[in-house]
């Protein structure tokens, strides 16, 4: 885990299906919600809790981490 990564707070720019494409740092990554049930919408922000290869997982920030 790039440990900069986790912790870090990013926009959500577009949903397709359960695959985000969010914006940190200036570079567009793909992200996967924590919880499959969590959803996201288009701009609002979320947290970087890992990531698996060069997809991000994200949860809501009013969710407590696990």
């Amino acid at each position: 885990i790039s440990l900069g990564l986790v912790g870090s707070e990013m926009c959500i720019r577009d949903r397709y299906d359960d695959i985000y494409e969010v914006a940190y740092r200036g570079t567009h990554w793909q992200a996967q919600a924590e919880r499959p049930q969590d959803t996201f919408q288009t701009a609002s922000s979320a947290v970087i809790t890992a990531k698996n290869g060069n997809l991000l997982i994200i949860r809501t920030l009013s969710q407590p981490s696990s």
